[in-house]
């Protein structure tokens, strides 16, 4: 006997997608793995500056809209208001007349803290 035969027929209903996707459902999403990123980036974020918290006490979460392939989406992003946030995230201020060198090599506290948010919602970094 043979199996029957099933065909199935399928109209992506792109307008709707869209719909979804611009959504409070998707922002809450992206907003609660941005805040989950935040706190890795905290507890993994090196001390800065004359004021020892000045890093760790700037980082923002964000809800923003992106394109992708010219279609908008809810997302989230985290980034850090501190003057230092350049220097610790992509590699140290050279050693100058009166100032010593800081963070030399690259921390990468954003890209780390946002790789370390799939393993906390079980997905992989």
């Amino acid at each position: 006997m043979t199996e029957p035969k099933v065909t199935i027929r399928y109209e992506p209903d792109h307008v709707g997608f869209g719909q979804i996707m611009m959504g409070d459902p998707i922002r809450d999403l992206a907003m609660a793995a941005a805040r989950r990123a935040k706190l890795v980036a905290i507890f993994i974020a090196p001390y800065s500056g004359e004021n020892k918290t000045h890093y760790k006490d700037n980082f923002e979460v964000q809800s923003i809209v992106v394109a992708i392939d010219g279609n908008p989406r809810r997302a989230a992003r985290l980034v850090n208001w501190s003057r230092y946030a350049t220097a610790i995230e992509f590699g140290g201020l050279p050693e100058r007349e009166g100032h010593k060198a800081i963070y030399g090599r690259p921390q990468r506290v954003l890209a780390r803290s946002g790789m370390a948010v799939g393993e906390f919602v079980g997905g992989s970094p």
